[in-house]
């Protein structure tokens, strides 16, 4: 064994045992007499070797695998050993893999036997069918073994590279952005790196170096120094960042366009790279074929400036270009790009500014300055670079301040994009408004296997046999959702499709075939990790693996990670120590990305609050995280700290009150305009440069869901709706967040919260009134659902749900938004839905005090059944169910009690800005402040609500009108009166009436006025007989009443709720049977108009403001007035059937003259009062069903002289004292009642078995009425001044 001699060391025991293996195949073949003691002699030192080599590799390579290896190795031997003594006819050799057994050992013995059983006769070994399997499994194992070795080699420096990750921007100022991995890939990394510029012989000659400083990705640093305000000039920056890309692109040698202006020079290599001067986009100029420059020694001799002296005439003649031609002269293709930009709503159209190319570049002469920017390996990391934003301190950790959505994608712009200067520019700008960061610009030049690795479906022009491969421009985009962003932005590859789906795309526009594709876009992750390791990473080679893009570990800036536990400490010291003789310095970065900043985001008091859900949405969606949200006023003081312009200022600084003329035509409107505007503190990596983007998107999104209509109507005529009137945008600095209040997150005091505000045990708690619930979003992930989970809740119509039967928008009112880093103890208490004994109790606190949150404060009725309904359904229709703690992302509050509470400890009573114009029923409340009253608080008129009285007080009582139509009324009264008393209306006035034509005018809408024939069909309808009105009271009476009519056409109140009223009682849209006031105003107007007397007993707080009155005595009771009316007969009298058909009947049939009576009921207070049934109810019921006909019904109070003049009427049933008593004791229900015998057999009518009701029986203990016909006219001539027109009887005013 001649190799063996080298000695163990120089391989590891594994690669000695197969060797030797080998050999003794070789020497097998041989006469086995002059080989055996060779044999044994080799096994003895093979086993001696083998021990030394054992503990060498033990220290190497982990034990596992070396035994595993070897163990297979010795498989090997075994079998080959089994098949030569089967082939003898010898049993087979027992298994060698025993435990405490030593493999070297193993092996020894295995081959002696195997000599031995050589020496015996036998048939000849067949080696030709044996030996090259054998060799082949051996050469399997051995490159196995080598994969495994580079395998665990890469792994390993990938770990080293992980543990010197930057952990810090450039100068330590913020942590290092998120999503930004270590740009190393076991495959690609180890390829030749991508040319940045093209082979030596096309590159001969003259080359500069081109330097566009930038201040962020896509910023142009010196742009942004002109003045200007603050988003324009943003915008201004990014669009120059964008042209100067575009134009440079078209300058390059294989994409130049033909027909462009005339330029002195080519580019040859373009690239954005940080190095430690800072962030810079460079270019590599080159003479053009035809520029006279071309000896780069030749020194112009004429008169120069002085700078020029003594440079080449190529730099000379690039320094005039670019001092002479303004940027906007090169973008020749501007017109036709504003084109494609106009197609959208709310474009986002470049600025290019009026400026000289030579302010915002600089050429370096030196030909090392190319070397230098291009020549230099990238390094394998980011970095994050800083910009002059700044940020809020007191909010959220700036390093916690993380998106979930962002990402990093890469895309290829092939030579059939990059030759349309149009289309490049037009990319670039639809980057920009869908709000990603360009981190990485490479023009390359790869090789045709390079870009196959990446993709197949290559242009035409990339095909190995049209020669020289065209270059690529490589695009690393950094943003939320940047891969689905940047594939709606491409399109679909088919250009037809394209032009199908989505008619804006780039693929849809430029895109003319399917086999000419313009980019190639990955998807997935690994692969977007391949393609950037590929072609912005650095490469690792085997003899300096870290010479290229090592951090350096002594940078103060950039400590070291926690190292591996399964790493050597001497070998982490060691490679420490070298790593800081090879890495002096940070080297150069591809892909950057930025620190984040504030800004300050003000939206229009014209925006109504129910869109604030579409706003937060939209800035989630754009990256931005919340860190702070409040409704204020804005002063004209604060809106000019603001930069905001004088026309600006009238727009978000509206006035107070508006006009009388305004009030009188929309009385059923608030009587101010909304004065609040929305105020957002939001943060963002790279936060100025979005604004632009932000505010249109902003606008668009508005404008789409149909919520500019205010913002139009505040603005003069003539003006344009631009995104200025709606949105204003401010960097954030310290003194402009003091000057709008402070910490937009600052909640009271709780050492300033009265005592009695939160021990009081009485809540609005009714579901049939407004309540107020408190939601908490807590966590990351439902703070950014938050604006989607908000346009559910105060917009459910823009998820396409029925309204209700008003028509009424069913959402919730905002009343409030809050934003808080983390909650504190006491507010978690607050907020968790666990009680103090649940296992789930303390986690739930700590998971609240550590995770940001946003309180909302909501409005509507019935609001707790609502919302968590809302939230069921949400889970339902995709949320993740989670169990325990999981649940704490959306926490409701479930009582009345525990909203009030959570409200005191988050809000103040100036913060709850309740929004008049989209209070879903708020027309049938009165304004704010009418009527509210704070216990010891004055009330006066025009003060703002207090939402925390309100949440204490429940809803105010209110009075509404309820007319009931001819021919409904007479035979229904007891029934429909009924239904009002189970709703818990309170009757607080009735009597009938004769409706004359200028009164119907007065009610009916405007709708049925414009059309003669249906305004004839309600007035001849409704003066056709006699009316009954009444004047109900309860809490949200107004609503309520609404609610229980249903629309006013009874086929479609039929089709929602066969209960409705309306639906029970109407047959037509004139004949619907009711009148219900259908606002607040509308019923006070109606209580005026049929109440001028005054109410019996109403307790509304509302009705003194609204100069209604409670009646003291009645106006129709008078002595003179009773003496001088008469009971006379009718000759005719009309009568209406149940559903208003009209009859005239004759009244001279002999029986009925005889027969008929009209008696005189007074049901005193005792008999109206009762909950759920009052006796006079039961009464009414038994006159209806005895065939007794109401012919005059009223409520009335009765002062003492009246009680006295009406119990001496009676005062021949011997009881005028306790009559009079009863008369006193509030309101009375007077009714006139019609029938044959009505007045001497009333007695004897009412006898019957539904006499024994015990609430007739109580009635009848009470009931006042006549004995004799004359007792019953005189009543009705004193208590009466009218009787309906279905009655025999009319009363008529005697001549004095």
């Amino acid at each position: 064994m001649p190799k063996s001699s080298q000695g163990p060391r120089d391989c590891t025991g594994k690669s000695l045992l197969l060797q030797q293996l080998r050999n003794f195949r070789k020497e097998a073949s041989q006469p086995l007499a002059n080989e055996a003691s060779k044999q044994v002699l080799r096994g003895e030192g093979m086993s001696q070797d083998l021990e030394s080599l054992e503990e060498m590799g033990t220290l190497k390579i982990r034990r596992k695998r070396y035994l595993r290896v070897r163990g297979e190795a010795n498989k090997v031997t075994s079998r080959w050993l089994v098949r030569s003594d089967s082939q003898r006819g010898s049993p087979p050799l027992p298994s060698h893999v025993r435990h405490g057994v030593d493999p070297s050992r193993e092996n020894q013995k295995e081959t002696e036997d195997a000599l031995r059983s050589g020496s015996a006769p036998g048939p000849p070994l067949n080696k030709a069918a044996e030996s090259p399997r054998t060799e082949e499994s051996v050469r399997e194992l051995s490159q196995k073994e080598k994969q495994m070795k580079e395998k665990h080699r890469r792994q390993r420096l990938q770990e080293q590279l992980e543990r010197l990750q930057p952990q810090h921007s450039v100068t330590g100022k913020q942590p290092m952005a998120e999503k930004t991995p270590v740009l190393f890939h076991p495959e690609t990394s180890y390829l030749p790196a991508v040319n940045v510029l093209p082979s030596a012989d096309s590159a001969s000659g003259e080359m500069h170096l081109m330097t566009i400083w930038l201040s962020s990705c896509g910023q142009v640093a010196t742009c942004g120094q002109h003045s200007g305000r603050f988003p324009d000039t943003v915008l201004t920056a990014a669009s120059t960042y964008h042209a100067l890309v575009t134009w440079l692109l078209s300058l390059v040698s294989p994409l130049k366009v033909k027909g462009g202006p005339s330029v002195p020079f080519q580019v040859l290599g373009l690239q954005q790279v940080w190095r430690e001067d800072g962030l810079a986009l460079y270019a590599c100029l080159i003479p053009t074929d035809d520029s006279p420059a071309q000896n780069p020694t030749k020194i112009r001799k004429h008169k120069a400036k002085d700078d020029l002296r003594g440079t080449s005439i190529f730099y000379q003649q690039i320094s005039t270009y670019l001092s002479h031609t303004w940027l906007s002269s090169v973008i020749w293709w501007h017109g036709e790009l504003t084109s494609h930009l106009q197609s959208q709503l709310y474009p986002l159209l470049p600025e290019i500014p009026v400026v000289r190319l030579s302010c915002i570049t600089a050429v370096n002469p030196d030909p090392k300055a190319v070397e230098k920017a291009f020549a230099m390996p990238a390094g394998f990391y980011w970095q994050t670079v800083e910009t002059d934003e700044k940020y809020f301190p007191h909010s959220s950790d700036i390093g916690a301040s993380t998106d979930l959505d962002t990402e990093v994608a890469v895309v290829l712009l092939f030579e059939t994009l990059l030759r349309t200067p149009v289309a490049v520019h037009h990319t670039l700008q639809l980057i920009l408004r869908a709000g990603l960061d360009i981190c990485g610009l490479r023009l390359l030049y790869p090789q045709h296997s390079v870009l196959l690795s990446s993709t197949d479906k290559l242009p035409s022009a990339y095909a190995p046999e049209a020669g020289k491969v065209p270059p690529v421009l490589a695009l690393g985009v950094r943003g939320p959702n940047a891969r689905s962003a940047l594939q709606d932005i491409i399109g679909p590859s088919d250009p037809q499709l394209a032009r199908m789906t989505d008619g804006s795309s780039i693929n849809a526009i430029y895109c003319r075939s399917h086999a000419e594709p313009l980019a190639y876009l990955p998807h997935t992750d690994s692969r977007v990790h391949r393609e950037l390791c590929l072609y912005f990473g650095g490469r690792a080679c085997w003899e300096e693996v870290l010479l290229a893009g090592v951090q350096n570990p002594a940078c103060k800036y950039n400590k070291t990670r926690p190292q591996s536990p399964v790493c050597n400490r001497a070998t982490v010291d060691q490679e420490r120590a070298d790593l800081q003789d090879m890495a002096p310095s940070r080297p150069p970065a591809t892909l950057v990305s930025t620190t984040k900043g504030d800004v300050i985001v003000v939206v229009s008091p014209a925006v109504p609050p129910h869109a604030y859900g579409d706003v937060i949405s939209v800035c989630s969606q754009r990256g931005f995280t919340l860190q702070g949200i409040k409704q204020q006023r804005l002063s004209p003081k604060r809106a000019i700290m603001l930069s905001m312009t004088a026309s600006q200022v009238a727009v978000f600084c509206p006035n107070k009150i508006s006009s009388a003329t305004e009030r009188s035509s929309r009385e059923d409107l608030p009587d101010e305009p909304r004065l609040h505007c929305l105020i957002l503190l939001l943060r963002k990596e790279n936060a100025g440069h979005h604004v632009p983007a932000l505010v249109r998107g902003l606008m668009k999104e508005l404008a789409e869901r149909g919520l500019l209509g205010e913002l139009r109507s505040s603005l003069p005529p003539s003006a344009e709706l631009g995104s200025a009137w709606g949105i204003h945008v401010a960097p954030y600095t310290d003194s402009l967040l003091q000057t709008l209040g402070g910490n937009l997150s600052a909640v009271p005091d709780l050492g300033m919260v009265p005592l009695d505000l939160l021990c009081r045990r009485s809540y609005a708690s009714d579901p049939e009134m407004e309540q107020v619930v408190i939601l908490t979003l807590v966590g990351k992930e439902a703070l950014k659902s938050a604006g989607h989970l908000l346009c559910h809740i105060l917009r459910p119509g823009c998820q396409k749900q029925p309204p209700n039967s008003e028509g009424l928008d069913p959402g919730f009112e905002l009343l409030s938004l809050k934003w808080l880093p983390r909650l504190t103890r006491s507010q978690a208490k607050e907020v968790s839905p666990f009680e103090v004994g649940d296992t789930c109790w303390q986690r739930s606190l700590n998971m609240l005090m550590s995770s940001p949150a946003l309180v909302c404060a909501l409005r509507r009725v019935n609001a707790f059944g609502v919302l968590a309904e809302t939230l069921k359904k949400l889970r339902l229709l995709g949320d993740k169910q989670r169990m325990g703690t999981g649940d704490l992302q959306r926490v409701m509050a479930l009582t009345p009690e525990t909203a009030f509470r959570q409200a005191a400890l988050f809000f103040s009573d100036k913060e709850l800005v309740a929004d008049c114009t989209r209070r879903p029923a708020g027309k049938y409340l009165p304004p704010a402040g009418r009527g509210a009253r704070a216990e010891g608080a004055e009330t006066r008129r025009g003060h703002a609500e207090s939402l925390f009285a309100y949440m204490q007080a429940g809803a105010q009582l209110l009075c509404t009108v309820l007319l009931i139509k001819p021919g409904v009324w007479a035979r229904s009264l007891a029934k429909i009166l009924r239904k009002l008393v189970l709703e818990k209306f309170s009757l607080v006035g009735m009597k009938h009436i004769s409706l004359k034509p200028d009164i119907v005018l007065g009610f009916l809408c405007s709708e049925a006025k414009q059309e003669p024939a249906i305004l004839e069909a309600h007035s001849s309808y409704l003066t056709s007989g006699s009316s009954l009105v009444l004047c109900l009271q309860r809490e949200n009476a107004v609503k309520k009443l609404v609610d229980l009519l249903g629309p006013e056409d009874p086929t479609l109140a039929h089709t929602l709720d066969p209960c409705l009223w309306r639906a029970q009682y109407g047959t037509s849209s004139v004949q619907n049977g009711f009148y219900g006031s259908g606002s607040y105003h509308a019923a006070v107007r109606d209580t005026k108009l049929f109440f001028p007397e005054g109410l019996c007993g109403a307790d509304c707080l509302v009705l003194k403001e609204e100069e209604i009155e409670n009646m003291q005595r009645d106006p129709v009771v008078q002595p003179e007035h009773g003496k001088r009316r008469r009971v006379v007969r009718r000759e005719t009298r009309r009568q209406l059937g149940s559903r208003g058909t009209e009859q005239q009947q004759s009244l001279d049939r002999p029986l009925l003259d005889t027969l008929c009576q009209t008696t005189c009921l007074i049901l005193p207070g005792i008999t109206l009062r009762g909950s759920e049934h009052p006796p006079c109810l039961g009464l009414l019921d038994q006159l209806i069903g005895r065939d007794f006909t109401v012919t005059g019904i009223r409520l009335t109070v009765l002062d003492k002289a009246q009680a006295h003049l009406v119990s001496e009427t009676l005062s021949s049933e011997g009881r005028s004292v306790s009559a009079m008593h009863s008369l006193l004791d509030g309101a009375c229900l007077v009714v006139a009642a019609q029938r044959d015998n009505a007045v001497i057999c009333f007695d004897s009518l009412l006898d019957s078995g539904h006499r024994q009701k015990q609430a007739v029986q109580d009635c009848m203990r009470h009931l006042l009425y006549p004995q004799t016909e004359k007792q019953a006219e005189e009543l009705l001539c004193c208590l009466f001044d009218s009787l309906t027109s279905n009655s025999f009887y009319r009363l008529e005013i005697q001549d004095s």
